[in-house]
């Protein structure tokens, strides 16, 4: 903001210095012929509330003195203005009281961090974005003292991932292993499909459950709560094909867990892919959805097997244990 000032009664070509708020001699000018003069500045930073404006001669050591109110809160750094779960926000801002507590609200989270403002109003934070649904959202800085809000908008990007566990596997031909299907970082999950392809030539898919008929998959503890609409594999084809759902529909899982877990048995040796498979025309898309029956955006990372033959493994030790989120 711009502030113009006019003075007179000072003495003839005189020297003036304006002082403003905490900031001495913000500007200079002289007087005319009239002991007059016109003088433009733009605010600094201050803190809220009641400041003083000074002008001095420094012929006459006369000085007047007007008053201004910085109506205060300003954020001035967000970065930062988009990011995934984990990422580290830059907030820094000013306008706000001397030494007053600031608490800062994200979104729907409430007091997610905290500042005290310096002598000159300013302060500045940081925190780490959580768990949100994506979209964009306000954060907010607010003074305790001086009740003063500023807000900001910062765009919270999709981090939902599917990810097959470990990624990458060393066996023997012959051996029996498994692979889990993990979910991260998914919000308001309501229901979801996930399919799957894998080299049926080097892989089959064994049956957990063997008084069933066909090859069934073992459904993991995440989402809680899921109904199991249907797990199972074809291993003439090599597909997977995975589903469940939350109901009633107001009821929605956050959070990371392991989806499914998948028995695999080594066939020949080589290396065999493990890949999630959108294919609409095959009506095979793997697809996460919300409380609105909306798409949730998701990135997918397959997986690996390579298979050696009996006897081929001598200076490797395969260590199995279970997997985790990590």
């Amino acid at each position: 903001m711009v502030i113009t000032i006019k003075g007179e009664y000072f003495y003839s070509i005189e020297p003036i210095h304006i002082d403003f708020g905490t900031t001495f001699t913000i500007a200079t000018a002289t007087t005319n012929g009239l002991g007059i003069f016109n003088i433009i500045f733009t605010i600094d930073t201050q803190p809220y509330g009641t400041l003083s404006i000074t002008a001095w001669g420094l012929t006459s050591s006369r000085k007047s003195t007007i008053s201004f109110f910085i109506t205060g809160g300003r954020i001035y750094i967000l970065t930062p203005i988009s990011g995934t779960v984990g990422t580290i926000i830059t907030l820094s801002g000013n306008g706000y009281g001397i030494n007053e507590d600031i608490v800062i609200h994200f979104g729907t989270i409430r007091s997610i961090a905290t500042s005290i403002a310096s002598d000159a109003g300013t302060f500045s934070t940081t925190f780490t974005f959580p768990l949100m649904v994506r979209g964009t959202k306000t954060v907010t800085a607010k003074g305790m003292k001086t009740q003063v809000e500023e807000e900001a908008l910062f765009n919270v990007l999709g981090s939902t991932r599917l990810e097959i566990k470990p990624e990458s596997k060393i066996v023997t031909k012959g051996d029996e292993f498994g692979l889990d299907i993990w979910l991260k970082d998914v919000v308001n999950l309501a229901g979801l499909d996930v399919f799957l392809d894998f080299d049926h030539n080097r892989l089959e898919v064994l049956g957990d459950n063997p008084v069933e008929e066909g090859i069934q998959i073992t459904q993991g503890p995440f989402p809680p709560e899921a109904s199991l609409l249907y797990a199972g594999a074809t291993n003439n084809s090599g597909q997977i094909a995975y589903s469940v759902i939350l109901v009633p529909a107001t009821n929605t899982a956050d959070g990371s867990g392991i989806l499914a877990r998948v028995r695999f048995k080594a066939k020949a040796p080589g290396t065999a892919t493990i890949s999630f498979v959108f294919d609409k025309p095959d009506n095979r898309w793997t697809v996460l959805k919300d409380s609105d029956n909306q798409p949730i955006p998701i990135t997918t990372y397959g997986g690996t097997v390579t298979i050696f033959e009996y006897g081929s493994m001598e200076g490797y030790v395969i260590i199995d244990p279970p997997s985790s989120g990590d």
